[in-house]
Protein backbone atom coordinates (compact mmCIF):
# COMPACT_ATOMS: atom_id res chain seq x y z
CA UNK A 1 0.00 0.00 0.00
CA UNK A 2 1.48 3.31 -0.83
CA UNK A 3 2.03 5.84 1.68
CA UNK A 4 0.42 9.72 1.43
CA UNK A 5 3.20 11.41 -0.40
CA UNK A 6 3.90 8.27 -2.53
CA UNK A 7 -0.75 8.38 -3.29
CA UNK A 8 -0.34 12.43 -4.25
CA UNK A 9 2.71 12.01 -6.89
CA UNK A 10 0.77 8.99 -8.31
CA UNK A 11 -2.63 11.22 -8.61
CA UNK A 12 -0.34 13.95 -10.54
CA UNK A 13 1.15 11.06 -12.36
CA UNK A 14 -2.10 9.65 -13.86
CA UNK A 15 -3.33 13.53 -14.65
CA UNK A 16 -0.32 14.15 -16.32
CA UNK A 17 0.08 11.10 -18.31
CA UNK A 18 -3.81 11.78 -19.55
CA UNK A 19 -2.60 15.07 -21.00
CA UNK A 20 0.82 13.54 -22.43
CA UNK A 21 -1.75 11.68 -24.60
CA UNK A 22 -3.38 14.24 -25.81
CA UNK A 23 0.29 15.99 -26.93
CA UNK A 24 2.22 13.07 -28.36
CA UNK A 25 0.62 13.48 -31.68
CA UNK A 26 2.23 16.92 -31.96
CA UNK A 27 5.81 15.74 -31.21
CA UNK A 28 7.21 14.45 -34.39
CA UNK A 29 6.64 18.09 -36.06
CA UNK A 30 8.89 19.88 -33.23
CA UNK A 31 11.55 17.24 -33.47
CA UNK A 32 13.50 19.18 -36.65
CA UNK A 33 12.84 22.92 -34.64
CA UNK A 34 14.43 21.85 -31.62
CA UNK A 35 17.67 20.31 -33.30
CA UNK A 36 18.04 23.24 -34.92
CA UNK A 37 17.37 25.22 -31.36
CA UNK A 38 20.52 22.28 -29.94
CA UNK A 39 22.69 23.91 -32.59
CA UNK A 40 22.27 27.67 -31.97
CA UNK A 41 22.66 26.94 -27.84
CA UNK A 42 25.94 25.06 -29.08
CA UNK A 43 26.53 28.43 -31.08
CA UNK A 44 25.74 30.88 -27.98
CA UNK A 45 28.06 28.53 -25.43
CA UNK A 46 31.09 29.11 -27.70
CA UNK A 47 30.07 33.22 -28.17
CA UNK A 48 29.55 33.08 -24.39
CA UNK A 49 33.14 31.72 -23.84
CA UNK A 50 34.86 34.14 -26.50
CA UNK A 51 32.82 37.02 -24.64
CA UNK A 52 33.91 36.15 -21.24
CA UNK A 53 37.62 36.65 -21.58
CA UNK A 54 37.70 40.84 -22.21
CA UNK A 55 34.86 41.01 -19.39
CA UNK A 56 36.87 39.49 -17.00
CA UNK A 57 39.93 42.32 -18.59
CA UNK A 58 36.98 44.81 -18.10
CA UNK A 59 36.17 43.43 -14.47
CA UNK A 60 39.67 43.69 -13.18
CA UNK A 61 40.30 47.53 -14.92
CA UNK A 62 37.41 48.35 -12.87
CA UNK A 63 38.65 47.17 -9.28
CA UNK A 64 41.79 49.44 -9.86
CA UNK A 65 40.31 52.24 -10.74
CA UNK A 66 37.42 51.68 -7.81
CA UNK A 67 39.95 50.94 -5.05
CA UNK A 68 42.59 53.81 -5.87
CA UNK A 69 39.76 56.31 -5.19
CA UNK A 70 37.36 54.56 -2.90
CA UNK A 71 35.81 57.72 -1.42
CA UNK A 72 36.01 59.76 -4.40
CA UNK A 73 32.38 60.76 -5.87
CA UNK A 74 32.87 57.71 -9.08
CA UNK A 75 32.88 54.92 -6.82
CA UNK A 76 29.19 54.37 -6.70
CA UNK A 77 29.40 54.51 -10.43
CA UNK A 78 32.55 52.00 -10.45
CA UNK A 79 29.95 49.51 -8.00
CA UNK A 80 27.34 49.75 -10.34
CA UNK A 81 29.13 48.66 -13.59
CA UNK A 82 31.07 45.76 -11.54
CA UNK A 83 27.44 44.83 -10.23
CA UNK A 84 26.33 44.72 -14.11
CA UNK A 85 29.18 42.65 -15.48
CA UNK A 86 28.68 40.56 -12.95
CA UNK A 87 25.21 40.07 -14.39
CA UNK A 88 26.21 39.93 -17.68
CA UNK A 89 28.89 37.36 -16.40
CA UNK A 90 26.43 35.09 -15.01
CA UNK A 91 23.95 35.16 -18.08
CA UNK A 92 27.45 34.21 -20.31
CA UNK A 93 27.28 31.29 -17.64
CA UNK A 94 24.31 30.19 -18.52
CA UNK A 95 24.88 30.04 -22.38
CA UNK A 96 27.82 27.82 -21.33
CA UNK A 97 26.05 25.45 -19.43
CA UNK A 98 23.40 25.21 -21.69
CA UNK A 99 25.66 24.77 -24.61
CA UNK A 100 28.27 22.53 -23.07
CA UNK A 101 27.24 20.93 -19.89
CA UNK A 102 29.90 19.97 -17.81
CA UNK A 103 30.75 15.90 -17.20
CA UNK A 104 28.82 14.58 -14.38
CA UNK A 105 30.13 14.08 -10.62
CA UNK A 106 28.37 11.13 -9.01
CA UNK A 107 28.14 9.83 -5.81
CA UNK A 108 26.02 7.48 -3.68
CA UNK A 109 24.08 10.86 -2.42
CA UNK A 110 21.21 11.38 0.32
CA UNK A 111 18.57 12.42 -1.52
CA UNK A 112 16.01 13.32 1.23
CA UNK A 113 18.85 15.20 3.04
CA UNK A 114 19.44 16.90 -0.81
CA UNK A 115 16.30 17.93 -0.73
CA UNK A 116 15.41 18.91 2.75
CA UNK A 117 19.17 20.93 2.38
CA UNK A 118 17.55 22.58 -0.76
CA UNK A 119 14.67 23.94 0.52
CA UNK A 120 16.02 24.98 3.98
CA UNK A 121 18.80 27.40 1.48
CA UNK A 122 15.65 28.60 0.07
CA UNK A 123 12.79 29.24 2.22
CA UNK A 124 14.00 32.72 3.70
CA UNK A 125 13.99 34.74 0.74
CA UNK A 126 10.70 32.87 -0.76
CA UNK A 127 8.69 33.97 2.60
CA UNK A 128 10.21 37.36 1.67
CA UNK A 129 7.89 36.98 -1.48
CA UNK A 130 5.17 35.33 0.56
CA UNK A 131 5.74 32.24 -1.28
CA UNK A 132 5.77 28.74 1.05
CA UNK A 133 7.54 26.09 0.63
CA UNK A 134 6.94 22.18 2.17
CA UNK A 135 8.77 19.37 1.16
CA UNK A 136 7.44 15.75 1.38
CA UNK A 137 9.80 12.71 0.83
CA UNK A 138 8.04 9.17 0.97
CA UNK A 139 9.56 6.32 3.49
CA UNK A 140 12.07 4.59 1.47
CA UNK A 141 13.39 7.17 -0.24
CA UNK A 142 17.47 5.91 0.44
CA UNK A 143 20.79 7.11 -1.26
CA UNK A 144 20.80 7.25 -5.01
CA UNK A 145 24.21 7.23 -7.59
CA UNK A 146 23.53 11.18 -9.03
CA UNK A 147 25.39 14.51 -9.10
CA UNK A 148 24.20 16.25 -5.89
CA UNK A 149 25.47 20.03 -6.91
CA UNK A 150 23.62 19.38 -10.43
CA UNK A 151 20.41 18.01 -9.17
CA UNK A 152 20.93 20.83 -6.76
CA UNK A 153 20.75 23.34 -9.25
CA UNK A 154 17.78 21.44 -10.97
CA UNK A 155 15.46 22.03 -7.95
CA UNK A 156 16.79 25.62 -7.32
CA UNK A 157 15.45 26.48 -11.14
CA UNK A 158 12.48 24.80 -10.36
CA UNK A 159 11.36 26.16 -7.04
CA UNK A 160 12.19 29.38 -8.23
CA UNK A 161 10.58 29.64 -11.28
CA UNK A 162 7.53 28.45 -9.43
CA UNK A 163 7.71 31.09 -6.90
CA UNK A 164 8.17 33.56 -9.60
CA UNK A 165 5.47 32.47 -11.42
CA UNK A 166 3.05 33.31 -8.49
CA UNK A 167 3.78 37.37 -8.05
CA UNK A 168 0.61 37.37 -5.12
CA UNK A 169 2.77 34.50 -3.18
CA UNK A 170 1.23 31.19 -2.64
CA UNK A 171 2.65 27.60 -2.49
CA UNK A 172 5.33 25.93 -3.65
CA UNK A 173 5.89 21.76 -2.69
CA UNK A 174 8.34 19.56 -3.49
CA UNK A 175 7.66 15.72 -3.44
CA UNK A 176 9.79 12.88 -4.20
CA UNK A 177 8.81 8.88 -4.16
CA UNK A 178 9.78 5.88 -6.04
CA UNK A 179 7.61 4.22 -8.25
CA UNK A 180 7.04 0.55 -8.58
CA UNK A 181 10.00 0.25 -11.41
CA UNK A 182 12.25 1.83 -9.18
CA UNK A 183 12.41 5.16 -11.00
CA UNK A 184 12.59 8.03 -8.81
CA UNK A 185 10.46 10.74 -9.78
CA UNK A 186 10.28 14.27 -8.02
CA UNK A 187 7.68 16.65 -8.68
CA UNK A 188 7.79 19.98 -7.74
CA UNK A 189 4.02 21.90 -8.05
CA UNK A 190 2.58 25.62 -7.26
CA UNK A 191 -0.82 26.99 -6.86
CA UNK A 192 0.01 29.47 -9.55
CA UNK A 193 -1.93 31.11 -12.80
CA UNK A 194 -0.95 27.76 -14.60
CA UNK A 195 0.53 28.12 -18.27
CA UNK A 196 -1.21 28.31 -21.05
CA UNK A 197 -0.81 25.50 -24.00
CA UNK A 198 0.45 27.25 -25.99
CA UNK A 199 3.81 28.02 -24.02
CA UNK A 200 3.72 24.87 -22.57
CA UNK A 201 5.08 23.75 -25.79
CA UNK A 202 7.85 26.18 -25.88
CA UNK A 203 9.21 26.41 -21.75
CA UNK A 204 12.28 24.17 -22.25
CA UNK A 205 13.55 25.64 -25.77
CA UNK A 206 16.68 27.56 -24.95
CA UNK A 207 15.72 31.61 -24.82
CA UNK A 208 11.92 31.48 -24.70
CA UNK A 209 11.09 33.65 -21.56
CA UNK A 210 7.49 35.08 -20.07
CA UNK A 211 9.55 37.19 -17.50
CA UNK A 212 11.01 40.58 -18.25
CA UNK A 213 14.22 39.76 -16.60
CA UNK A 214 14.39 36.31 -17.99
CA UNK A 215 17.10 34.95 -20.30
CA UNK A 216 15.10 31.52 -21.15
CA UNK A 217 17.79 29.52 -20.42
CA UNK A 218 16.24 28.29 -16.43
CA UNK A 219 14.08 25.09 -18.08
CA UNK A 220 16.34 24.15 -20.59
CA UNK A 221 18.90 23.80 -18.54
CA UNK A 222 17.33 21.98 -16.24
CA UNK A 223 16.39 19.44 -18.38
CA UNK A 224 19.51 19.29 -19.83
CA UNK A 225 21.08 18.19 -16.29
CA UNK A 226 18.35 15.41 -16.00
CA UNK A 227 18.96 14.03 -19.27
CA UNK A 228 22.56 13.96 -18.66
CA UNK A 229 21.78 11.88 -15.34
CA UNK A 230 19.42 9.27 -18.03
CA UNK A 231 16.27 10.92 -16.66
CA UNK A 232 13.98 13.71 -18.33
CA UNK A 233 11.75 16.39 -17.38
CA UNK A 234 7.81 16.42 -17.69
CA UNK A 235 5.31 19.32 -17.00
CA UNK A 236 1.50 19.62 -16.52
CA UNK A 237 -0.07 22.93 -16.58
CA UNK A 238 -3.48 24.45 -17.41
CA UNK A 239 -4.56 28.09 -16.46
CA UNK A 240 -5.94 28.51 -13.24
CA UNK A 241 -4.80 25.25 -12.02
CA UNK A 242 -1.23 25.73 -11.30
CA UNK A 243 1.90 23.65 -12.88
CA UNK A 244 3.79 20.89 -11.53
CA UNK A 245 7.01 19.93 -13.27
CA UNK A 246 8.08 15.84 -12.78
CA UNK A 247 11.88 15.02 -12.39
CA UNK A 248 12.31 11.42 -13.53
CA UNK A 249 15.50 9.69 -12.62
CA UNK A 250 17.11 6.00 -13.05
CA UNK A 251 17.65 4.47 -9.63
CA UNK A 252 20.96 3.64 -9.73
CA UNK A 253 21.46 2.75 -5.70
CA UNK A 254 21.02 -0.75 -6.73
CA UNK A 255 23.87 -1.28 -8.38
CA UNK A 256 22.36 -0.34 -12.29
CA UNK A 257 25.03 1.11 -14.57
CA UNK A 258 24.43 4.97 -13.94
CA UNK A 259 24.07 7.38 -16.82
CA UNK A 260 27.10 8.35 -19.01
CA UNK A 261 29.01 11.18 -17.60
CA UNK A 262 29.47 13.21 -21.30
Amino acid sequence: MLDPVATEVHRGLRRFLERQRQREAEVATRLAHVDQLASLGQLAAGLAHEIKNPLAGLHGALEVLRDEAPEGPSAPLYDEMLGELKRVNGILQQLLESGRPAPLRTQPTDLRKLLEDTADLMKPSLRRHDVELEVEIAEGLSKALLDAAKIRQVLVNLIQNAAEAMRDGGRVTVRASRLPSGEIVIAVADDGPGIAAGELERIFQPFFTTKFSGTGLGLAITRSLVEQHGGRVEVDSEPGRGTTFFVFLPDHSAGAPAAAET
